[in-house]
């Protein structure tokens, strides 16, 4: 299978259940707790889900482009991507997914998806921290202790690189 079809499937997967189907079940709780966050985040909620989008397809794009890999940690990039989003943040198919089911909370006015947003931030960090990143530094040495130096994990501001 070509990596751009492993890509698909992975993606069809995963963002189906965190995307979809997850957030469809929070939906469930908000009818419980009768709740809602103001209706006029709606638009807001739009144009971040766009955003997010936009970010997630880019960072898929250049992973398979560039890194001659997939998203999924079992078909990993074969190279070191730097170019495109990765030029401006570290994680930018993580990010976009972040900023889409936050998205997914405003368009609906769910604290229901809101609070999961907020528990998949964390869960994110989490594997980001201990699996993700050890797991590039492993593969990819000196090469990714410069690239996270210099480039920073979330937000796209320029910072000067640690002396260290």
């Amino acid at each position: 299978m070509s990596p751009s079809f492993r890509t698909l499937l992975y993606a069809i997967f995963v963002l189906g259940v965190l995307l979809g189907y997850i957030p469809w079940q929070a939906l469930r709780l908000d009818e419980a707790v009768g709740r809602s966050l103001d209706t006029i985040l709606t638009a807001s909620g739009l144009v971040l889900f766009l955003g997010g989008a936009l970010l997630l397809f880019f960072g898929v794009y250049y992973l398979v482009l560039r890194g001659d890999g997939t998203p999924f940690p079992l078909d990993p990039p074969k190279r070191l991507v730097v170019a495109g989003p990765y030029a401006h943040i570290q994680h930018p198919i993580i990010l976009g997914m972040l900023m889409m089911v936050f998205a997914e909370a405003l368009w609906t006015h769910s604290p229901s998806i809101g609070l999961y947003a907020l528990l998949l931030i964390l869960l994110v960090n989490l594997y980001l921290t201990y699996i993700e990143e050890p797991g590039l530094e492993k593969r990819f040495g000196e090469d990714y202790r410069m690239y996270r130096n210099v480039v920073p994990r979330w937000l796209p501001f320029k910072r000067p690189p640690s002396e260290a």
